[in-house]
């Protein structure tokens, strides 16, 4: 099973460990993109960005939970 299939198998279990996983492993580029994009954005307000986008993700996958 590769990363991604992983990550939303995780996200899906609610598999805190598989969580904290993929956490740190999208962080990096997500927030090479911010910084790229955004780049009067301080790094706190990055940081809250990522972690709520995250969060949203999480929402998001945990929804389609049944349809899967």
């Amino acid at each position: 099973m590769n990363n991604d299939c992983a990550f939303i198998v995780s996200l899906q279990q609610s598999d805190q460990k598989g969580i904290s996983r993929a956490y740190a492993t999208l962080k990096a580029p997500f927030m090479k993109f911010l910084h790229a994009t955004f780049r009067k954005l301080s790094t706190a307000d990055k940081e809250d960005v990522y972690h709520d986008t995250f969060i949203r993700l999480q929402q998001n996958v945990y929804q389609l939970r049944p349809l899967l």
